[in-house]
């Protein structure tokens, strides 16, 4: 995660967020020189997914291996591959921030979903006061009527609703 510190000297003010962010496009860069090692510019994605197939590169770093599996057919670019890889990563700390709330509502191991009792219950803890046509409606809205998985919850958190 990029840190927005700042420390300030008599000449000098260090910005550790772009020192970051330089380390990790640096290390974006490295990434994408390893996988283009004819120095074309460009990665084949066809070729590029079958030498990771063979290295077992799927197991070694999945978030490369799945950045680049999500590309389609054809070739990339440098400014693509870091552009792509950027949006990952958002994608992978936001599901992971949803993670760690969908987790407040289960806290029961032998649970996996949301169901009208938790939330009631969670609503109870917070002190709020929802009707449970109310509470019906969510799942409704935001599951198959009667739960919530975590990917439908990731969908639902992510969606904006107007009325």
């Amino acid at each position: 995660m990029i840190d927005c510190l700042k420390i300030k000297n008599k000449n000098n003010v260090f910005n550790f967020k772009n020192m970051n962010e330089d380390t990790e496009y640096n290390e974006i860069k490295e990434a994408f020189e390893l996988l283009d090692n004819e120095k074309k510019g460009y990665i084949n994605i066809p070729n590029t997914i079958q030498f990771m197939d063979l290295m077992d590169y799927d197991k070694e770093n999945p978030l490369i291996y799945n950045l680049i599996s999500s590309l389609g057919d054809g070739d990339i670019d440098y400014d693509t591959f870091k552009e792509r890889y950027l949006q990952l990563i958002k994608e992978e700390d936001q599901r992971a921030g949803l993670q760690r709330i969908y987790d407040l509502f289960i806290n029961n191991p032998d649970r996996e979903d949301i169901d009208l009792d938790i939330l009631k219950k969670t609503c109870y803890d917070m002190g709020e006061t929802f009707k449970t046509a109310d509470l019906q409606y969510i799942l409704d809205i935001a599951g198959d009527r009667t739960t919530i998985n975590f990917n439908k919850f990731v969908k639902f958190m992510n969606k904006k609703y107007v009325e």
